[in-house]
């Protein structure tokens, strides 16, 4: 990794601006609302309906998108693998993951191979330079069969298409680590940048599971966490995935390890 991102990732402010109790209220909404998290949730349920043994989250941050799956789906043994390590106060909240200071390119020297049932990649893999390192290192420490849970924001969404109509940088994209450019206003959801650098549209990643030794079991879009404001969009969306499934903001991929 670049040391100018390795700092920018490390950052805690940069990455978590709220309190545990804001980032689990984060994933409740997700959950409740029928966002991310939601469908995760769904699909490990019904691939574990007794439960997990061995979990693995890369880039799990503060821990709480784990501990709030740990709530619905049974998981033994959790892990969070992250530049950022959570101060202790946190870490005795969530005192059923264990956490470890290293990053996705470090697995196979820190875990045994073919150790874990589910590794998650949510949100991360457009923050990798090399991605290919790094689904091969997630590769050695997962099991035959086990499976890869990814998230990312969808370059060929209809809301980027359109925006790419008429000029503007899509969303989810970014050209600098300070703000954000080329976007109208209203799009601006967050105030910071997120350090995206590799963006996938929904055929890319396919594509590169496929070619880097993972069956594709299950794959669709889903609508973003449009803020109130934007509930039109929000209403939009959520029709036209029902017509076209690689039309939604952000892409969900489960991958069995060949």
């Amino acid at each position: 990794m670049d040391e100018s991102f390795r700092d920018f990732y490390s950052r805690e402010r940069r990455v978590y601006e709220g309190t545990l109790e804001e980032e689990l209220g984060i994933r409740k909404f997700e959950i409740e609302n029928k966002r991310m998290l939601y469908y995760i949730m769904r699909e490990l349920k019904l691939l574990f309906p007794s439960g997990i043994n061995n979990v693995l989250d890369v880039g799990g941050g503060i821990g709480a998108t784990l501990y709030s799956i740990s709530q619905y789906v049974k998981i033994s043994n959790a892990y969070s693998v992250d530049l950022y390590i959570p101060p202790e106060y946190i870490q005795k909240v969530l005192h059923n993951i264990k956490f470890v200071n290293a990053t996705v390119y470090d697995l196979s020297k820190i875990f045994n191979e073919n150790f874990f049932d589910v590794v998650l990649l949510i949100d991360v893999i457009e923050h990798l330079f090399d991605t290919d390192k790094a689904i091969a290192e997630i590769r050695k420490v997962l099991r035959k069969d086990g499976f890869l849970v990814i998230s990312t924001p969808n370059l060929s969404s209809l809301a980027n298409r359109l925006l790419l109509l008429f000029g503007y940088q899509p969303l989810g994209t970014e050209v600098s680590t300070n703000k954000h450019y080329g976007r109208p206003k209203k799009y601006n959801l967050r105030e910071g940048v997120a350090g995206h650098i590799r963006v996938f549209s929904y055929k890319a990643l396919l594509e590169f599971l496929k070619d880097n030794g993972f069956e594709v079991i299950k794959a669709y879009t889903v609508i973003n966490n449009w803020p109130k404001e934007y509930s039109l969009l929000n209403h939009i969306e959520k029709f036209l995935i029902t017509i076209d499934k690689s039309l939604g903001s952000r892409i969900l991929v489960i991958g069995k390890k060949v």
